[in-house]
């Protein structure tokens, strides 16, 4: 029998959850602790900041369930991704939306990563693309990376299909496993002026 620790955080675990989905949308939340005791979490379709006492200082709702958040701390900002091809980015205190994209197709906005002190890095994922198309034998889209610096898209740059994204300071790493064996390319950024 699992002992749980701690004390149950009091959100609506109905909101947003389609079909009895409840236990994936719990298990897939993400907990970032914030300075000052607050916390942000994602529950199924929205992205809650939640004060030191457990009330909901704001709510941010989604039509889709959220897949990734990131807070970057330097500029007090929060960048999201969400199902259906969403992505946005929040002012942390407020919740208050300064950005937001949504677009038609097969592609969908990935994970977010912070980079560096004030940016952050969201991706873009063409995996139904690929297999709508694998039968033609088409050389693979690439999918991409979008840096963003508070709600400025500053670069975007091409990046392998299927790799996972490794961010470490402004390194940028796209990591490939077969079965085998771990493949590792370096991401260069173009240069701007505004980094």
């Amino acid at each position: 029998m699992t002992k749980f620790n701690g004390t149950r955080i009091r959100l609506d675990y109905d909101t947003g959850v389609t079909e009895g989905d409840n236990p994936w949308s719990v298990d897939n939340a993400q907990i970032t602790p914030l300075n000052g005791g607050d916390l942000l979490i994602n529950l199924g379709d929205s992205l809650y900041r939640i004060n030191h006492q457990q009330r909901v200082v704001w709510r941010h709702p989604t039509p889709q369930v959220v897949l990734d958040y990131v807070y970057v701390e330097a500029t007090n900002l929060v960048y999201g991704t969400a199902g259906d091809n969403i992505m946005f980015i929040l002012n942390a205190d407020t919740g208050k939306e300064l950005h937001s994209d949504s677009r038609n197709g097969s592609a969908a906005y990935g994970v977010t990563e912070k980079y560096g002190e004030d940016m952050c890095l969201i991706t873009d994922n063409f995996v139904m693309y690929r297999e709508k198309f694998r039968a033609d034998n088409l050389e693979p889209m690439k999918d991409g990376i979008t840096c963003w610096r508070g709600a400025k898209a500053l670069w975007h740059v091409d990046f392998p299909p299927d790799a996972e994204l490794v961010v470490n300071g402004k390194r940028i790493l796209a990591v490939t496993k077969s079965k085998k064996a771990i493949y590792i390319q370096e991401i260069i950024p173009p240069q701007t002026r505004s980094e």
